[in-house]
């Protein structure tokens, strides 16, 4: 089976503190954040108050899940933390494994205290960034810095927008790439996926795979979470909105922008969203608009 994916849309209020839903791990002290507090089970672990943690113990192995992860399987009875614990506690080829049955957002730091590792999942969503010797992982490149200390350092690269490889804008932090893990007490990178050679299928049989696993994704879902979609006139939304509609589940959609630039997507959104008999939301601005607040928390 393959690692999935959902498409998740995080919009960022200007009046949020600072690293909101972050965290920081340092396999010794570190200063976080004024904003941040002790996070569960593990030493130098910090975490901001709005973010959600999930932990799942026994002897000396952990599981401590990060974010938003989603069973992908039918009628899940465990939480995701103690899905994976299991998983863990046959062996660590297990556990890796078991990330193709998740989706969401999130990452995932097993082992046990002294030697742990941290994953995120399938496509990156959940970013986590590191300084290499220096034993520090964040959920931002810029928290990082700040908990190394000193004056920080920016790349000399001549780009700045998508940094090529792990780099960031900054030259002593990275960025840890898609089906790979940081092994903190060794300081190095591990690629862990694919694990096979993966096997040659046709289109048809590819696209019939792919309906079957997104479509089972969004109904798990949409068992404990409200649902909301964004959607633009690109490919991509629409393809996720005829994927939604196919798995038949309650949602709502929306756009934002109020520029000229928008206006393509937001009419085409609002239409297409009538024509689907899907509830349409206009958002005017996503950085100050209250209705903003309402939307996403209501």
């Amino acid at each position: 089976m393959s690692r999935q994916l959902v498409i998740i849309v995080v919009m960022q209020l200007d009046d949020e503190p600072d690293y909101p839903r972050g965290f920081l791990l340092a396999t010794s002290a570190v200063t976080p954040p004024d904003s941040f507090e002790p996070g569960p089970a593990l030493p130098n672990f910090w975490i901001h108050p709005w973010t959600s943690v999930g932990i799942a113990q026994e002897g000396t192995l952990l599981v401590a899940v990060i974010g938003i992860c989603v069973p992908t399987f039918e009628s899940p009875v465990e939480r995701a933390p103690e899905n994976l614990l299991g998983r863990l506690q046959q062996n660590e080829e297990s556990l890796l494994a078991a990330l193709s049955d998740f989706a969401g957002r999130y990452a995932v730091i097993f082992g046990s205290v002294g030697h742990l590792k941290i994953v995120n999942d399938a496509t990156s969503m959940r970013s986590v960034f590191y300084a290499p010797e220096q034993g520090i992982v964040a959920s931002h490149a810029l928290l990082v810095e700040e908990s190394l200390g000193e004056q920080i350092v920016s790349s000399k690269l001549p780009v700045h927008h998508g940094f090529p490889g792990n780099r960031t804008p900054f030259a002593r932090t990275k960025v840890l790439t898609p089906n790979t893990y940081l092994d903190l007490a060794r300081s190095c990178v591990v690629r862990f996926w694919p694990f096979r050679s993966v096997p040659e299928v046709d289109v048809e049989g590819a696209a019939a795979q792919l309906i079957e696993q997104v479509t089972r994704a969004i109904r798990v879902a949409a068992q404990g979470h409200n649902l909301r979609l964004a959607l633009t006139a690109g490919l991509d939304s629409r393809v996720l909105l005829a994927m939604v509609l196919h798995a038949g589940v309650t949602f709502e959609s929306y756009t934002y922008g109020t520029k000229r630039d928008t206006a393509v997507d937001r009419a085409f959104a609002l239409d297409l969203a009538k024509q689907a008999g899907v509830p349409h939301t206009l958002i005017p601005n996503p950085g100050t608009a209250e209705g903003l607040v309402d939307f996403t928390t209501g």
